[in-house]
């Protein structure tokens, strides 16, 4: 049971991390490196192995790191583990998506 609710929460955090760190990008001047490629389209671009990879990441990594985490913790959990857990997951995974789009997003 431990293991469904942090991976339904890990969705849900990402997702909204996401949605926050994408509209902060668009009222800032980021990329913070500059653009790595000029096509930015997967249906028209040429994408190798590598910028795959890195999307698969981006869309599955934090709700999978929230699955593991919930799953080492599930035998010891109480509801201000839980919080702790939660607090310190969500901090990472909004780390993590605004890292994403100040280094990597136009």
């Amino acid at each position: 049971m431990g293991v469904a609710v942090f991976l339904v929460a890990g969705v849900l955090a990402s997702w909204l991390c996401a949605l926050f760190a994408s509209q902060l990008a668009q009222r800032l001047s980021w990329p913070l490196v500059g653009r790595w490629h000029g096509c930015r389209d997967l249906e028209h671009c040429s994408v190798s192995w590598w910028g795959h990879a890195m999307i698969g990441l981006f869309v599955l990594g934090p709700p999978v790191a929230w699955g593991m985490v919930g799953h080492w913790q599930a035998h010891a959990l109480t509801p201000s583990r839980f919080l702790a857990i939660a607090t310190m997951l969500v901090v990472a995974t909004a780390l993590f998506h605004l890292g994403y789009h100040a280094f990597v997003w136009p």
